[in-house]
């Protein structure tokens, strides 16, 4: 891929009833620096708007700095799975007044993607859930939690008790991402920014229990 270079002109002068003509000057940044449209050249021949540079006069317009906002929006881009939450007990029914458990699978993925002529690999992790419990409840945990298996103790699961039968809710959780990045096999570095993803809806129907002689 090549990249070319076009001034990013400031307005000309030029009278209300004449409107606008020609490129006045060159417009500034930096210290002494100008502002470029930067247009990515693929090798079909297609080109496409890359954003702009500012370069100052040491720098050649052929080489576009890679700034912490080029990747940010580049890890923004990235499809990242919706999480999906699992609830016990199952079959999309649960009961009043008792401790329904939550979880999810969110787990640690790479991806690597061109930017600017240069190869950027992103590791993402997920770092905070937040679960939405549909009662107009929510909590968020650092971890996806577990399920419930025979002998684990409720207190070490993520729980919530809902306090009225007879509802249909919609529970999720919504995962929160955060990524590392290195350029051409570079040093890890951290992206300045994180990615919340709202989860996949879960219909999940209250029911109250009443007791029953049997023998």
């Amino acid at each position: 891929m090549t990249y070319s270079f076009e001034p990013m002109c400031v307005r000309g002068e030029g009278g209300s009833k004449d409107g606008f003509y020609g490129c006045g000057d060159q417009a500034r940044c930096g210290n002494r620096g100008h502002l470029y449209y930067v247009l990515a050249i693929y090798p079909d021949g297609t080109s496409a708007p890359s954003g702009e540079v500012c370069l100052e006069p040491s720098e050649a317009p052929g080489v576009v700095p890679l700034t912490q906002g080029d990747v940010l929006r580049a890890f923004r881009r990235i499809p990242v799975p919706a999480s999906e939450v699992v609830v016990q007990p199952p079959g999309g029914e649960t009961l009043v007044n008792l401790d329904t458990v939550f979880s999810t699978r969110a787990d640690r993925f790479t991806r690597t993607v061109g930017l600017l002529g240069r190869q950027v690999e992103l590791e993402i992790w997920p770092t905070s859930f937040r679960w939405v419990n549909g009662d107009g409840s929510a909590q968020t945990t650092d971890w996806p939690g577990e399920p419930w298996v025979h002998g684990a103790e409720v207190s070490d699961l993520i729980t919530h008790r809902y306090r009225h039968a007879d509802k249909t809710l919609v529970a999720r959780v919504d995962t929160t991402w955060t990524a590392r990045y290195r350029v051409n096999g570079g040093e890890w570095r951290d992206v300045g920014g994180t990615v919340t993803i709202t989860g996949e809806p879960y219909d999940l129907a209250v029911r109250s229990a009443s007791p029953a002689l049997t023998g």
